[in-house]
């Protein structure tokens, strides 16, 4: 269940990044990977029934809204000064939207981990959600002053640092799916060693 969760999670997030357009119309929205990161962390609520994969499922739920808003936005943008600055200024809440969403499922697989007695691998995803966050936020601050300031280079520059910082996103998620799983397969080989000797003992 736990690494059909993260499976569903990464599909969603490559869904999300790479957007597939068919002229002016996108086949798939953001807002479609990000329904398939809700039902991706709905597994893994279903599996771990803990209070911080439910908080992650509430901001997956809310990022899935500001996306949506987002694409309609997009699809009936004006060329104008107000609407260009209205549409910078969501695009920079919905970025903090998406943060909080990514913080709170890393938050609730470290707690996974950790309640798993995976404390190594708790730790080690300890640091990468504290180096992501880190990272995300000095770049939403560089999004704001480009808005702010109207620097498009600045903005430029953000843009692909958000992007960078996606990737980095859907591989966190791949290797956390794949350490998962190594650990699940490590305690069943110790069981079953531990079985075989107290049958043959």
């Amino acid at each position: 269940m736990m690494f059909a969760g993260y499976h569903r999670i990464f599909w969603g997030l490559l869904i999300a990044t790479f957007n597939i357009k068919f002229g002016m119309v996108k086949i798939f929205p953001a807002f479609v990977g990000f329904m398939v990161i809700y039902s991706g962390i709905n597994l893994l609520y279903e599996e771990a029934q803990s209070m911080e994969f439910k908080e992650a499922k509430i901001w997956a739920l809310i990022t899935i809204i500001a996306s949506i808003g987002g694409t309609i936005m997009d699809f009936i943008g004006h060329d104008n000064l107000y609407w260009s600055l209205s549409f910078s200024i969501w695009t920079g809440i919905y970025f903090v939207i998406e943060l909080l969403m990514v913080f709170k499922l890393l938050e609730a697989s470290i707690m996974y981990l950790d309640s798993k007695n995976y404390l190594d691998t708790a730790k080690e995803y300890g640091e990468i959600q504290r180096n992501f966050t880190v990272l995300y936020i000095i770049n939403l601050v560089l999004i704001h002053i480009s808005t702010i300031y109207n620097i498009k280079l600045l903005g430029g520059i953000s843009a692909f640092i958000a992007f960078g910082l996606r990737i980095y996103l859907i591989f966190i998620i791949n290797n956390l799916k794949k350490a998962i799983c190594t650990n699940i397969r490590r305690l069943d080989k110790l069981l079953q060693s531990s079985l075989k000797f107290y049958c043959n003992a």
